[in-house]
């Protein structure tokens, strides 16, 4: 085990052992405007910037100041948040509690008033401490359920955009802050904009109703705010204050004297806290330990350091490391390559790359193939292009592909370890060499500076970049690498860092946050002309899991390994195993719902509202409403594969009428939440899903409206009249459907046999066979896959028709297998699920497959217009 970066080093003999760990790296996005979760789990390293592009970082206004989002709980699995505060004088949110993360204040430009004390925010009370003009270089460790709040009264040292303030680093553990920031905050739109001032009261009722629930952890932990006579519970850390040696004159003194006597503060010069030698023999100063922040909660715990790095001398050479990460939409490639490129003394370039992982047998003409089953990772093309990283730009020099190369002196070898070597070079005959590339290899830079070119390999499976590399200066100088056991993070404040991380090398600019992940192998040097000095903190790897639900003491209920169809009843456990279920709240509350494997529907509404209690942990001050809870949980969801199933109730006709929030004290899970008749009612809670993952997919909602007789077309107004119909039809499904529309007599479907003048509904014995020989001929809807077509036709009004669709054949081809025929009636198809769903004014949604499919209802859609002729 590596020493983490940590103030009291083990007292072991500080051997390291170097676990093998295997990591890729997922997605990036490339939109103006990020969320939480469009950002991938960081699995080797993340490089933000303070005030970084709005389209890579994502950026919140809250509590009248602007936090940019350095690295994220959805990046780090939950186990922490950093983030860049800029404080605009007047800014800085009011003191307040946290229950589950610790949070530490590093001020870095400007300075700012910190809110400490058991009693922080409560005016006049003499357990409020508020420690003024804490300046540049103090970090301020504030312990989970210590109250603690900062504004900044006029300090303009920083600037964000045209916005002058001060600026803050916090980082939290465990995460989750970020959420409640982007739920409640209002996003950045451009930096240069004036910073909205903060809600009156310091809150939005957003803001406290996910706070509440977020930080709800038992009656006997505080609501977000302390009150006269709070006392932290036994065990929790102190604050730890750490001024700057150049702090002014007797601010340590001042703050000292105002807290003499008090329990919970630990104040320090930074020449007064403990120094030990870390990772790469670096001498660190610690801010705050591990054990300063532990606590009997969770084992969610940082050590917060500093150091300084004076500059050494290095060679550098110019290197491409190539891998899957680096392609703008990432491919997850194993595959890796190595180039090497200098400048010849004629201009020329010559270049070596070496790539491992991919099949070069169409490109060397040897008729060996390193991978004969796979053709996608066979290469096609290798090439230098212009453009920065994380952009896509210009090819500048095709170096091979299936048509062009340049057989003088280029040399293509197959090695015996799987790989793959080409060598050659690059002239001036072949393509112009840019000057920007010539003058990056005739001149010199430090490890980790980028150029403005990279290679790249495509393969059939990826044309457009299978792994790609930016070309850079890198250095064999940097010291041995170390494998991290902990998320370590750096933060540059002065000075230029170099990093290799892997096989990467990248150069580090003052104002720029840097997150490693655990099980990555890494080191850091100084290769630049002034010292650098940097933070460096470690996070315990202890991540927020779901609450599973306490089974004890319910009924079974429990399926087959088939399809079953299930009805819950008040605190039972309905248990679907395999195939896909339905499982149907009836009335009752209070039970557990596990679907097992297959593709299940949850019913947590039908057609009435559970049996719900009253819950008190949502108070009904700042505008929330009562909220009464079903207490019912679905325990197993799959995202994608499984349904949530709301049908006839007044007041929820679409996704729009629900609200999701994280369950209280559970930020991994999810409450569903409808307002009805002037309160808030919980329909379920879904465990281990994140209120983000959900959204309308997960869900088929039924208006109240849209019973078996809502899916009809209605021509009743229209009697002794003809109307002119428009129909507009859209496919997204595989299947080759055909939608049709036959007459009924009245809204439960009723038709007539004209040959024995029986009456059929839909349960009947031969209705579908009749339905469809009683079908309008002149509607015949069918169009090709992602396909739009428009038919008309003229009906007859004073009558309702119903839809029916024929999955994967029509009435010619149907040879009489009618179970394909799925009616607006569900008693009356063959597999008696819903296939046809109203999804507006006359318009209608079609599912193809048998047992309803995934239930979007988007398979086919049919819109209706009518004109009286």
């Amino acid at each position: 085990m590596t020493h983490p970066i940590n103030t009291l080093p083990p007292t072991s003999s500080g051997q390291l052992d170097y676990s093998d760990h295997t990591h890729d790296h997922d997605t990036e996005t490339d939109a103006d405007f990020l969320s939480i979760q469009d950002l991938p789990v960081i699995d080797d390293y993340l490089i933000a910037t303070q005030d970084a592009p709005l389209n890579e970082r994502p950026a919140f206004y809250s509590s009248g100041d602007l936090y940019t989002f350095l690295t994220t709980s959805k990046e780090t699995n939950f186990v922490f948040n950093a983030f860049d505060f800029f404080v605009p004088p007047g800014g800085g949110p009011v003191p307040h509690i946290h229950n589950y993360e610790h949070e530490a204040f590093y001020v870095a430009e400007g300075k700012v008033n910190f809110f400490l004390g058991n009693e922080a925010g409560i005016t006049g009370s003499p357990q409020e401490f508020v420690l003024e003009g804490v300046p540049t270089g103090t970090l301020v460790f504030g312990p989970r359920l210590r109250p603690h709040g900062f504004k900044n009264i006029d300090s303009t040292a920083a600037t964000s955009g045209d916005n002058p303030g001060a600026r803050i680093l916090s980082i939290t553990t465990p995460g989750g802050l970020d959420y409640l920031f982007e739920y409640a905050g209002e996003p950045v739109e451009n930096r240069n904009n004036p910073i909205p001032p903060p809600p009156q009261g310091g809150f939005t009722p957003g803001f406290i109703e996910f706070a509440l629930r977020t930080a709800y952890r038992g009656p006997s932990f505080p609501q977000g705010a302390a009150f006269p006579g709070y006392q932290p519970p036994a065990g929790t850390p102190k604050y730890v204050l750490v001024l700057p040696d150049d702090a002014p004159q007797g601010l340590k003194e001042k703050i000292k004297a105002q807290v003499a006597g008090v329990e919970g503060f630990s104040i320090w010069n930074a020449s007064e806290r403990p120094k030990f030698t870390g990772p790469f023999g670096i001498e660190y100063t610690s801010l705050t330990s591990f054990e300063e922040s532990t606590d009997n909660l969770s084992n969610n715990r940082l050590s917060y350091n500093q150091f300084s790095l004076q500059p050494q001398a290095t060679d550098t050479f110019v290197q491409a490391n190539l891998n899957g990460k680096q392609v703008v939409a990432p491919t997850k490639s194993q595959a890796t390559g190595v180039a090497n490129v200098e400048l010849k003394n004629n201009g020329d370039v010559n270049y070596s790359l070496t790539v491992k992982g991919l099949d070069f047998g169409l490109l060397s003409n040897s008729g060996h193939f390193q991978t004969p089953n796979n053709e996608l990772d066979d290469v096609t093309s290798i090439e230098i292009h212009s453009g920065k990283r994380g952009s896509n730009d210009s090819e500048v020099f095709t170096i091979f592909d299936l048509k062009h190369h340049d057989k003088d002196d280029f040399n293509i070898r197959l090695d015996k370890d799987g790989s793959a070597t080409i060598k050659g070079i690059w002239d001036e005959k072949e393509e112009k060499i840019p000057d920007a590339l010539s003058n990056f290899l005739k001149n010199s830079g430090l490890p980790g500076q980028e150029s403005g070119f990279y290679f790249e390999v495509d393969t059939k499976g990826h044309p457009t970049g299978e792994i790609r590399g930016q070309i850079a200066y890198n250095t064999n100088d940097f010291v041995d690498q170390v494998e991290s056991d902990n998320y370590e993070a750096f933060y540059v404040k002065e000075g230029q860092l170099s990093f290799k991380i892997g096989d990467e090398v990248r150069l580090v600019e003052p104002n720029t946050f840097v997150t490693i992940a655990p099980g990555t192998k890494y080191s850091i040097g100084n290769f630049g002309a002034t010292a650098v000095k940097s933070l460096a903190v470690s996070v315990i790897p202890e991540e927020i899991k779901p609450i599973i639900p306490d089974d004890r003491g319910y009924t079974l209920i429990e399926g087959s390994e088939t399809q079953d169809s299930l009805v819950a009843g008040s605190k039972t456990k309905v248990l679907g195993k395999g195939g896909n279920d339905t499982l149907k709240i009836a009335s009752g509350g209070n039970n557990l719902l596990y679907g097992g494997a297959g593709a299940d529907q949850f019913w947590i509404a039908d057609g009435k509202l559970p049996d719900t209690v009253n819950d008190p942990r949502q108070p009904t001050y700042f505008g929330l409403l009562p909220l009464v809870d079903t207490q019912n949980t679905i325990v197993d969801f799959q995202l994608g594969v499984d349904k949530i199933k709301i049908s006839g109730i007044n007041g929820i006709s679409s996704f729009d009428d629900l609200k999701l929030l994280p369950a209280f004290g559970d930020i991994r899970s999810t409450s569903i939440i409808a307002t009805l008749d002037g309160k808030e009612i919980s329909l379920a809670n879904v465990t281990g899903v994140l209120y983000a993952e959900l959204s309308a997919k997960d869900f088929v909602i039924l208006p109240s409206s849209n019973t078996d007789d809502g899916e009809l077309l209605n021509l009743e107004p229209y009697t002794g009249k003809d109307v002119k119909v428009t129909f507009t039809v859209n496919r997204e499904a595989a299947y080759n459907n055909f939608v049709g529309f036959y007459k009924v007599q009245d809204a439960q479907g009723t038709i007539t046999d004209p040959v024995t003048g029986n009456q059929l509904k839909p349960t009947d014995a031969g209705y579908t066979q009749l339905a469809v020989q009683q079908r309008e001929p002149g509607v015949n809807l069918s169009v090709a896959k992602f396909g739009q077509a428009t038919f008309e036709d003229t009906l007859k009004g004073g009558s309702l028709y119903a839809p029916f669709l024929i999955a994967n054949a029509n009435p010619a081809t149907l040879n009489d297998d009618f179970s394909k025929v799925y009616l607006p009636f569900i008693q009356g198809n063959s597999d008696k699920v819903d296939h046809i769903r109203l999804l507006g004014a006359n318009t209608f949604g079609f599912e193809d497959l048998y047992g309803g499919g995934d239930l979007d209802f988007n398979d086919m859609t049919v819109q209706a217009k009518f004109a009286v002729v």
